[in-house]
């Protein structure tokens, strides 16, 4: 009978494995962005040129993610995670944090749809 320690590896090996498949399918996701922007990627392109890529990257990642969540629950959601009022009273400082951590949770989410 394997031990729990071989489970605890083979679960890790096949996340491992995952997390390459979904890196491949990013790296190719890149350059497949890239095609449709006409940007040529690589170290002598512009700064400008690169950032292209990646803001369209995280926004079909967003809009991705929107599909499968509810992004107004969501909202309060994170709110209430980070312990913050949002609102437009509120300090930008509090509503950016809830606007990074929906967008990180959206991206998350885009990338596994």
């Amino acid at each position: 009978m394997p031990s729990k320690n071989n489970k605890t590896t083979n679960t890790n090996n096949m996340n491992n494995m995952n997390n390459s498949k979904n890196n491949m399918n990013n790296e190719n996701y890149k350059y497949e962005v890239a095609d449709e922007l006409g940007v040529e990627l690589g170290p002598d392109a512009t700064a400008r040129s690169n950032g292209r890529v990646g803001g369209q990257m995280t926004k079909d990642y967003v809009n991705r993610g929107k599909q499968s969540i509810d992004s107004e629950s969501l909202k309060y959601e994170v709110a209430d995670e980070l312990g913050v009022q949002i609102g437009a009273d509120q300090t930008a400082r509090n509503n950016g944090r809830v606007g990074g951590s929906m967008t990180k949770t959206l991206v998350n989410k885009g990338k596994q749809n």
